[in-house]
């Protein structure tokens, strides 16, 4: 099978950062499995990769629809599965990084889709069903710090220009996806003078909070084979995670 290699963890826990190392140390190139990073003009929010992160290593399925389109798991598989062919025949290493957990397992084939529209062939997903030979890097964090890097980092989006990129994407008419993200549908009440903005952004914050727990246990429930380090010593030093792919035949 292929070789790929995953990077996947919490909202907040360092992942970007992680996959532009890998990716200029093993001669990579990025695949985001984030489902909405896929959206143009949701940048801040999304904590998408900043255009100088893009210009040190190259990513793969950001920016590649409207927010007024929908888009499915169905087809982020099939077009992160032909990205990851790309790369591969280019003699590069595809390297998978995000957090949208469900989105990873279509990708991996661990969870095994009919057609776009229809419902999953088998609710529970298996590694035994997987078609890449990838190896698995889970970011964790002590969950105290998480929640304080995940408060700070709303707080930055904040000074970014959240508030205006969300209204933006809030009044485009319909039910869309992207209206769903964290960071955007809390503002709909701000936007309607119901809600003020610190109150705004504790809904952000917990929201997040909340989401990254969630991740954490679908990751450690649904994936039995990560291999999990500990997200700040990662940051302060990578060497880890190349001794590891290296007894695993993954370099």
């Amino acid at each position: 099978m292929k070789k790929i290699i995953v990077i996947l963890g919490p909202t907040a826990s360092g992942k970007t950062s992680l996959g532009i190392k890998l990716s200029k140390k093993l001669n990579g190139e990025i695949v985001s499995a984030d489902a909405f990073q896929i959206y143009r003009h949701m940048d801040i929010g999304t904590a998408k990769p900043t255009l100088t992160e893009r210009h040190q290593a190259v990513h793969h399925m950001i920016d590649i629809k409207d927010p007024k389109e929908k888009y499915s798991a169905y087809q982020f598989m099939l077009d992160s599965r032909a990205v990851i062919d790309k790369i591969i025949n280019k003699g590069k290493k595809p390297i998978i990084v995000g957090g949208s957990g469900f989105f990873l397992q279509t990708l991996l084939g661990d969870r095994q889709l009919s057609t776009s529209d229809n419902p999953d062939v088998d609710p529970k997903a298996s590694i035994d069903n997987r078609i890449y030979d990838a190896f698995l890097i889970g970011l964790d964090m002590r969950r105290d710090l998480l929640y304080q890097r995940i408060d700070q980092r709303v707080d930055q989006m904040i000074k970014n220009g959240l508030v205006d990129e969300a209204e933006k994407i809030v009044d485009i008419p319909g039910e869309l996806p992207s209206k769903k993200a964290i960071g955007y549908r809390e503002f709909v009440d701000y936007f309607y003078g119901n809600k003020t903005l610190s109150d705004t952004i504790d809904d952000i914050k917990k929201d997040s909070r909340h989401y990254a727990k969630r991740q954490m246990t679908f990751f450690r429930n649904q994936f039995k084979d990560i291999f999990w380090f500990d997200a700040l010593e990662l940051a302060k030093n990578e060497q880890k995670v190349y001794i590891e792919l290296k007894n695993r035949n993954q370099l």
